[in-house]
């Protein structure tokens, strides 16, 4: 059944239950359809998709990427058709004492290459463009947190002169950065040692200190190498130490600007990579 004859069963029905003037629901129907509303939009006509080689690259190699277009209108007329390579930083929050909002955002990377010339005619069927581009080597390595995020994509744009077959679609990818223990001052190579002690006082009276010392063989790793250190504890109050704890903690510091002020502030988030519980030893 068609919108007419639809609307035309609705009348009937009102008209003999009801008192109502079924001419001002003739006249609503014929304004539905005059302005298309009981007819869907046209579907779109092209669609994009990215295939990948690896969705995690390391800073310094090259990204393999395949554009796929698929069009099913044999009229459409390109205006725009080009691939970016974003890389962008934001951080952002909200300070709960002061009611400021700050945030910033940083461009670490940004590359277009154009597809297609403008005004050539898109066929029909898939087409496929295959890129290959260097990922700079001072890139950071992508990150997500409560305060900042530093986020990659493939974003392809496609305008053409007909609007169903006008798109955009965004594709996200990671980027890891590496470094390279020759370019690690020696200082840093060296066996280091940290110390500490920790007084514990109760109403002013002292009960004693904990001693604390961590020696490490030097202070950079590589990822998933095992960190080897030796921990010591020497307990110098009257009291039991009921247990002692490593912890290894990813920090992490962000810093925003106020949107209206421009205040700088900064935020430290940290994150729990490793917990290893051991006995202390009294002594």
């Amino acid at each position: 059944m068609d919108g007419d004859k639809l609307f035309v069963a609705i009348v009937i029905v009102i008209k003999q239950s009801t008192n109502i003037d079924y001419s001002r629901i003739v006249n609503i129907s014929a304004t539905m359809l005059t302005t298309n509303l009981l007819h869907p939009k046209a579907m779109p006509t092209v669609t994009l998709n990215v295939i990948l080689k690896e969705v995690r690259v390391f800073a310094g190699d090259e990204l393999f990427v395949k554009i796929l277009l698929d069009s099913v209108d044999s009229g459409a007329i390109v205006n725009e058709f080009f691939v970016e390579i974003l890389g962008i930083g934001r951080t952002g929050w909200i300070n709960i004492h002061t009611d400021k909002i700050y945030e910033s955002e940083k461009e670490y990377l940004k590359i277009c290459i154009p597809l297609m010339t403008s005004g050539q005619r898109l066929p029909m069927g898939r087409h496929l463009f295959p890129l290959h581009l260097m990922i700079p080597e001072d890139l950071p390595s992508s990150y997500e947190s409560e305060y900042g995020n530093i986020r990659y994509a493939i974003k392809v744009s496609l305008r053409s002169n007909s609007e169903n077959s006008t798109c955009t679609e965004t594709f996200p990818f990671i980027v890891v950065a590496r470094s390279f223990f020759d370019e690690v001052p020696e200082t840093i190579m060296k066996t280091i040692e940290f110390k500490d002690e920790v007084d514990f006082t109760c109403c002013s009276f002292p009960f004693g200190t904990v001693f604390l010392k961590i020696v490490l063989s030097r202070r950079v790793f590589c990822i998933g190498e095992n960190v080897n250190c030796l921990l010591i504890v020497r307990n110098r109050t009257r009291k039991i130490l009921k247990n002692c704890c490593l912890l290894v903690m990813l920090k992490i510091q962000c810093e925003a600007l106020s949107r209206y002020e421009k205040i700088n502030e900064k935020k430290l988030s940290e994150e729990i990579i490793d917990k290893i519980l051991c006995e202390a030893m009294n002594k």
